[in-house]
């Protein structure tokens, strides 16, 4: 977790996380999370390019590193998912 704010009483959590390989977020699209979730940056884990912001369309790799944005039971869930096998 990167930080915390509040937009109308409701928290909201900025954080980032590295995909991990073979579960959770690994081979899905960014359109497959919460439509109030948002991924503001991706980090290529093949050494590419910063992507900002990526296409809805754009898939998780193992070893990206993702920045993420939203309400923070969503996020909390999000995270959790790339934690735990699919």
């Amino acid at each position: 977790m990167l930080s915390t704010f509040y937009v109308d009483q409701q928290p909201f959590l900025v954080a980032g996380l590295t995909v991990a390989p073979s579960v959770g977020l690994q081979g899905r699209a960014m359109q497959d999370l919460s439509a109030r979730t948002r991924v503001i940056a991706l980090s290529r884990a093949d050494g590419g390019e910063l992507e900002h912001p990526p296409r809805r369309g754009t898939v998780f790799a193992g070893g990206d590193r993702a920045f993420l944005l939203g309400p923070y039971e969503e996020l909390l869930r999000v995270l959790q998912r790339d934690q735990t096998p699919v």
